[in-house]
């Protein structure tokens, strides 16, 4: 039986790093603000998002109506550099390339000039890191409009050539955008040995009434530009009314299950500073949105001139994080993941203190481990059937190797074909694996002895290479080992509960950025987990932790409320005593 009293001592140590680790909060960094306060002028953006709104409403990847978007694009931009030697048509650059979607490829194409370091201005900044200044061009199926960040692009284009630059910027319109942001990873990958300082994306962020703005952060790999994102938003504050970030659940929930929608999740993977300019929550573009008004382009322009010229002037830009926002202040991730150790340190010590006593008790855990190894064959098999399935059409692929956005992901005959095809496999192996179980099946507190000792091994894993991912593991890992001390019912339950919290709150989280119910995002997630979208080293962890946990918590399913004969102390005391685990 488990040492309730040291559990709860290793807590009391927990909860005191948990209560000290909010007094490390500090400011994000800031940048020097401008030299002259800027203005910008929104007819001209205005007329070019309703041009290129109406030469082509829908614009799928790889769409005529993307092909002819970009050739407006080019135009656009070709007359920018016109004034300029070896500029107009040649000065536009082209990079033509290919994304897969399921079955299906698309040939797409990224648009984009360079606006070099102008004159004395160039020789100010000790680094030639470039600035990015990006706008997806194309839309999901069903959507319109989104046409504003374009037409912004190209205002901004204009500014750069009458306005003086320390650094060279790069205009770019990107096709892929909703196809897993195959356009900016494609950019990105060929410019692989260029410094970036920072980028800015708009992400049709004319498309709303009013001031408000939202400013996107999130990476598409547990990496977030806080303090970027802060720099802007307060350089941004002076004429809109900017969005407050995630609360802190919420944060923890993008940091556990990495999800973005937009061309600066891909930025941030890179290591790259980016903050995407929006007028919507961080989400696909909806199927209708507003008409973009002068005001509002001129709004927009001003904030993303503000926050182009403070990047030109600074010396340096703060680079992604996988810390925490909280009151307006930065929790560092060192400090998250001593947190997170702490957390995880009562199951540390609950493993070495079951394997020294069983150790002097002479109890070896050969055969508990044997077992447990044959338990785990099952689920692995069925995670790894996932993208063969997806390759064969049962379950969604991935968009150009990535998450697909939900307007993409169906779900009908073939889908539910997988999901059974997957359910059924793990069945399957356990009938042909449970005779080796059997024969190395141990006593029930031996076969917990061992999972225990494996479960901590494996979150010590976690904790090290996704730390983040403890945030769904451990309430779990917590409850079956609380479980295994419970004496009612009820109180398997609750700790049950305990346990699918967290889950349900990434599922929350995710649908309210695929702007989708519970139960759709549920399948979402499980979908693209499936599929191997979203890597093969979380998934695996999860399957192993989960079958651990369940070893752990499996004594406490034989409680069997005490008779009236028992309720003696001499029948309390043999219950205690025939009591598994």
């Amino acid at each position: 039986m488990l040492n309730a009293r040291l559990y709860r001592a290793c807590w009391i140590v927990a909860l005191v790093a948990l209560v000290i680790a909010p007094l490390t909060l500090r400011s994000p960094a800031s940048l020097p603000e401008p030299d002259v306060p800027t203005q910008f002028d929104g007819t001209s953006a205005l007329l070019g998002a309703q041009e290129l709104a109406t030469l082509a409403p829908e614009r799928l990847p790889g769409s005529v109506g993307d092909r002819q978007a970009a050739d407006w694009m080019r135009n656009q931009l070709a007359q920018v550099t016109a004034g300029r030697v070896g500029g107009g048509a040649k000065g536009v650059k082209s990079q033509r390339f290919v994304a897969r979607t399921g079955f299906e490829t698309r040939e797409l194409e990224n648009i984009y000039v360079v606006e070099r370091g102008t004159g004395d201005a160039a020789t100010r900044v000790r680094d030639r890191a470039i600035i990015l200044v990006v706008a997806p061009r194309d839309t999901p199926p069903g959507a319109r409009g989104g046409t504003s960040g374009s037409a912004l692009l190209v205002e901004l284009a204009k500014r750069a050539t009458t306005t003086a630059h320390s650094r060279p910027i790069y205009f770019v319109s990107t096709s892929g955008s909703t196809v897993g942001s195959a356009g900016i990873r494609w950019f990105l990958n060929r410019f692989s040995d260029t410094p970036i300082a920072a980028a800015i994306v708009l992400d049709a962020p004319g498309e709303a009434p009013g001031t408000g703005l939202h400013l996107w952060m999130g990476g598409s790999d547990g990496q977030a530009s806080i303090a970027f994102r802060e720099i802007v938003a307060d350089s941004a504050s002076r004429s809109a009314r900017v969005a407050k970030t995630g609360i802190f659940w919420s944060q923890l929930a993008r940091y556990a299950v990495p999800q973005s929608v937009g061309d600066q999740g891909p930025i941030i993977e890179a290591g790259i500073p980016a903050v995407a300019l929006a007028a919507r929550a961080e989400s696909p573009l909806p199927a209708r949105t507003t008409e973009p008004k002068r005001e509002r382009m001129a709004l927009v322009g001003t904030v993303a001139q503000a926050a182009i010229t403070a990047i030109d002037q600074s010396t340096g830009v703060p680079r992604p994080t996988a810390g925490i926002l909280m009151t307006g202040k930065l929790m560092r991730p060192q400090v998250i993941r001593l947190a997170l150790l702490m957390l995880l340190m009562p199951i540390l010590v609950m493993a070495v203190d079951v394997a020294a006593r069983l150790r002097r008790e002479g109890i070896f855990l050969g055969r508990g481990m044997r077992a447990l190894r044959w338990r785990l064959v099952a689920p692995v098999v069925a995670l790894a059937t996932g993208p063969f399935l997806a390759m064969a059409g049962l379950l969604p692929e991935g968009a150009a190797g990535k998450p697909p956005l939900p307007g993409l992901l169906s779900f009908g005959v073939a889908q539910i074909a997988g999901i059974v095809t997957v359910a059924a496999c793990g069945p399957l192996i356990w009938r042909l694996t449970r005779g080796r179980v059997a024969k190395a099946e141990a006593l029930p507190p031996t076969d917990s002895a061992s999972a225990l000792i494996v479960l901590a091994v494996l979150l010590l894993v976690t904790w090290w290479l996704v730390p983040y991912g403890l945030i769904l593991a451990l309430p779990a890992a917590h409850a079956a080992i609380v479980a295994s001390m419970a004496r009612e019912r009820w109180q398997l339950a609750a700790l049950g509960l305990c346990g699918l919290l967290p889950f349900l709150l990434v599922a929350g989280v995710i649908g309210a950025m695929i702007d989708r119910g519970l139960l759709y995002s549920s399948w979402y997630l499980a979908a693209t987990t499936l599929s191997g979208t979203r890597g093969w080293l979380g998934p695996l962890l999860a399957v192993l932790i989960a079958v651990c946990v369940w070893i752990v918590a499996a004594p406490a399913f034989h409680i069997r409320r005490p008779s009236t004969t028992s309720r003696s102390p001499k029948g309390r005391a043999a219950a205690e005593r025939d009591r598994p685990g």
